[in-house]
């Protein structure tokens, strides 16, 4: 919803430099994201499906739970970098953390 404001350049949710490294550097740095403004805003509409519980993919992120993102960081530490954002469902009632 409100990614026009995420970043100050207009760039929505992009990865301006997504490995540091480079993409083809072996082994990879942590994909990192953006400095947001603000946190990214998604809204979910249950007439389309239900929302993502631990993993789903949205505009070319992962939104993960509490509980994947603990599993994930035991597997491979220091391999993403995490970012809060906020949730609700189209008719404003809170949607599940991610």
């Amino acid at each position: 919803m409100n990614r026009d404001r995420l970043q100050s350049d207009g760039g929505w949710l992009k990865l301006k430099n997504a490995w540091p490294d480079g993409r083809g550097v072996l082994p990879r740095g942590p994909r990192t994201l953006p400095d947001y403004l603000e946190p990214p805003h998604f809204v979910f509409d249950r007439r389309l499906g239900r929302p993502p519980h631990d993993f789903g993919m949205r505009n070319g992120l992962f939104l993960i739970s509490a509980k994947m993102k603990s599993l994930l960081e035991e597997l491979a530490p220091d391999a993403w970098d995490y970012r809060p954002c906020s949730t609700s469902y189209r008719n404003g009632q809170p949607a599940p953390e991610l």
